[in-house]
């Protein structure tokens, strides 16, 4: 049976989709939405309750947050696999809207993705083959395969049986495939085809699954590489490709980088290669006012936007306050657009790098995250960069001059990466040597009933530590809180992570979320710190 979607959003969400659906003129406003922004709503209200806005969404816009939605890994840098549950519950959402609606967008999607979708979820078998095998086989083999298929939910289609796999969702499946069967039968026997394509070594060899999966494996790995194409347009950064570029950057030379990396020239080059899709045109300014300032109002629509970031604020004080980079940066802009223009897009990359490849107190970071702690690291390698006089001269003196100088011949991701450099081999590793210690003396300290779990933590934090990720092991720090403060345990987390962040005794006052590692101040407190903790 298909299983009914539930309604499981707060009041809260429920409060914001009836604003939202109270909008005039709602389907344009809708339209108008970038992908990310419109997926980003849809998780907040909850899947589930967001039909109404999923019904009004164009097929494009559908397609882009697929590829944010349907695709997931346990953990940042992971490969992505698609998940074919979620799709289930995006097509009983969809069904909402009507068969004929659902009919429709199937067939505007990405074909290799629906192919991929329907044999997670159906097994097509050609009936001639499936006659065909029931022959030649011994009575015994026939009545038992007889038996296991009359077990299973299928249904005749033309010249496939379409088997379910499990019995969960196939109500609503088979709705979808009856009605791209009433309203699109050529591209719905061009599928089941390749679905039977994709199942035929199972027949063959009666059970044997080793090339079935690697065919849909290999599926799997077409529809990734055209999802990866169509999010590059928008900045993406695959997950593989993130995690290889921060484990380089970690292991480089502490004197810092002189060229760009493999992954990031690579990345860039592919830039052009695949030019972005036309949007719809925006709202217009009446339309859109009502809904924009609902998403603003409940943080659905933030501003990630590197160059706008950048830009002067209206508050002096508040810009002389700003990172290092934010305040060189405006001086680029002002004497050199098309430089200010470049180290942006670099600065993005790097943000996106840090959203596919990074964790932050063992979760993802949001993009806003990520643009801080791109913009705080690039500061921090401004900030401790060597002086070379001879640019001064040209940009003046003063810690800004001199940043404007670097950013004249250095990227932002070489920046990055050489700030990263130091922060994984004099503030990561060095608190994760400090957390080995503190597990060692608890050991030595704690009664002999609490001794074991140290010793596994302290094993485990070392292998950690040896292949470059002590931050996976975070989660034992816990152990140390009986037997040191607990806000120096805490201090001791913040820095023991991926991204490392001021503990709250070193965090400006009144610092709202994490505060990156971003000045020279900051760096020498943090090494002082560590330096206490050591001696």
């Amino acid at each position: 049976m298909s299983r009914v979607p539930q309604r499981l959003s707060q009041p809260g969400c429920r409060n914001l989709l009836a604003r939202i659906l109270e909008q005039p003129d709602l389907a344009p406003q809708i339209q108008s939405l970038p992908p990310p922004v419109l997926g980003k709503l849809i998780r907040r209200i909850g899947l589930e309750d967001a039909g109404e806005l999923v019904a009004l969404a164009t097929t494009d816009q559908l397609a882009h947050v697929f590829d944010d939605d349907l695709w997931s890994s346990e953990t940042p840098g992971d490969a992505e696999r698609f998940d074919a549950d979620r799709f289930l519950l995006w097509l009983e959402v969809m069904m909402e809207a009507g068969e004929s609606y659902v009919a429709r967008t199937l067939v505007e999607l990405p074909e290799d993705l629906i192919t991929l979708a329907i044999h997670r979820h159906i097994l097509v078998l050609s009936i001639d083959e499936l006659a065909a095998e029931m022959q030649s086989a011994s009575e015994q083999e026939a009545r038992q395969l007889d038996k296991a298929l009359e077990s299973c939910l299928y249904e005749e289609v033309g010249e496939y049986q379409l088997m379910a796999r499990k019995p969960e969702g196939w109500d609503t499946l088979l709705c979808a495939v009856l009605a791209l069967d009433r309203e699109h039968s050529n591209f719905l026997h061009r599928l089941l085809g390749r679905c039977c394509a994709l199942a035929s070594d199972y027949i063959e060899d009666n059970g044997g699954l080793y090339e079935v999966l690697t065919s849909d494996e290999m599926l799997e790995c077409d529809v990734a590489a055209d999802r990866e194409d169509r999010r590059a347009e928008g900045g993406f950064v695959a997950p593989t490709d993130a995690s290889a570029f921060l484990k380089l950057a970690a292991q480089e030379a502490s004197d810092g980088p002189t060229e760009r990396d493999p992954v990031t020239r690579a990345w860039f080059r592919g830039l052009g290669k695949h030019p972005a899709a036309p949007r719809p045109a925006p709202a217009s300014s009446a339309q859109s006012n009502g809904l924009l300032r609902i998403l603003k109002k409940e943080s659905v629509l933030e501003e990630t936007s590197a160059q706008k970031l950048l830009l002067p604020g209206a508050d002096r004080g508040k810009r002389d306050s700003d990172p290092l980079l934010v305040q060189a940066m405006r001086r680029v802009a002002e004497s050199d657009p098309r430089l200010f223009g470049e180290r942006s897009e670099e600065l993005a990359y790097v943000a996106n790098v840090l959203v596919s490849g990074c964790c932050l107190r063992s979760r993802r970071l949001r993009k806003i995250e990520a643009l801080r702690a791109a913009i705080a690291t690039c500061s921090l390698a401004l900030a401790l960069a060597p002086i070379d006089r001879r640019q001064v001269k040209e940009h003046g003196g003063g810690p800004v001059g001199r940043a404007v100088a670097t950013l004249q011949h250095t990227p932002c991701d070489a920046l990055f990466r050489l700030a990263w450099n130091r922060l994984n081999m004099q503030v990561v590793d060095r608190a994760a040597a400090v957390a080995e210690g503190w597990l060692i003396a608890a050991a030595g300290q704690g009664l002999a009933e609490n001794k074991p779990p140290l010793t596994r933590a302290l094993r485990a934090l070392q292998q950690a530590r040896s292949h470059g990720s002590p931050w996976s092991e975070r989660g034992s720090l816990e152990l140390l809180v009986e037997h040191f403060d607990a806000s120096k345990v805490d201090a001791l987390g913040s820095l023991m992570d991926q991204v490392p962040t001021l503990p709250a005794s070193l965090a400006p006052k009144g610092a709202a979320g994490p505060h990156f590692i971003t000045s020279a101040a900051e760096w020498v407190a943090v090494r002082r710190l560590l330096d206490s903790w050591e001696g």
